[in-house]
């Protein structure tokens, strides 16, 4: 439903995903979980406006913490969702009821996410955040997760960007530090030239974003990359190619 010119308001009520695409089967080896993407058209379509990550590549919000829990299927009751774009503001909103399944001891579950961000110059420059919550309706036990970011162009090809996220449990902040990750870094990217990247996250031990992904916690990352790139020639069936 348009509720402007700009903001469309969807709604879904007994939520039915058996039309989607099965998921790919994965040999994981590794002790990390695998961030499966999503498939789900109803979550696709909002992507752009709900998703926030981190330098790292740690996820705040993914929408496959709804509707499943210890590899079962949860059945979703409803929700709505409201996205748009006005005056160099992105907003997007979501909130979403799913059953408990007591033989498999898995709660109802209330799911809430707002992110948004703000255009701060022509190259697409912004600054976000996003506040999720989980609550768990049988215990009235609750989660949260805020964060702020900010990705700064400098030109067409160098990118500064910024992170800080903070977990807590029934909205309890203390001993902030082992529940908060800082990320910052500099990219350039291009297709003809030099390439670079350096980037560090810094990642509490009890930093633990339920409605998101994190492959690790109690960590620090310091990650660089460095290449060249030459653009084919227009007779070549390769688009470019590089060292790095």
């Amino acid at each position: 439903y348009g509720l402007s010119k700009n903001f469309t308001l969807d709604l879904t009520v007994n939520t039915d995903f058996a039309q989607a695409e099965v998921d790919d089967v994965v040999i994981n080896l590794t002790k990390f979980d695998v961030n499966l993407p999503e498939k789900r058209s109803f979550f696709l379509e909002s992507k752009n406006y709900l998703g926030f990550s981190t330098t790292a590549g740690n996820e705040m919000f993914i929408t496959r913490s709804i509707g499943r829990e210890n590899d079962q299927i949860v059945p979703i009751i409803g929700g709505a969702r409201v996205t748009g774009k006005s005056n160099g503001w992105q907003m997007g909103t979501l909130d979403m009821q799913s059953k408990a399944i007591p033989e498999a001891e898995i709660a109802a579950h209330n799911f809430f996410v707002f992110r948004t961000r703000k255009d701060i110059d022509s190259l697409g420059s912004f600054v976000g955040g996003i506040v999720t919550n989980r609550v768990d309706i049988d215990s009235s036990r609750n989660h949260q997760t805020i964060g702020l970011d900010v990705v700064k162009r400098l030109n067409d090809h160098v990118t500064v960007v910024g992170n800080v996220e903070g977990t807590a449990v029934k909205a309890n902040f203390s001993g902030a530090w082992k529940q908060m990750n800082i990320g910052c870094g500099i990219f350039r990217s291009t297709k003809e030239g030099i390439f670079y990247g350096l980037w560090n996250d810094i990642i509490g031990s009890k930093f633990a974003p339920v409605m998101g992904y994190v492959e690790e916690a109690d960590v620090g990352i310091i990650g660089s990359r460095l290449g060249h790139s030459w653009q084919a020639k227009e007779s070549s069936s390769l688009a470019y190619w590089s060292l790095e």
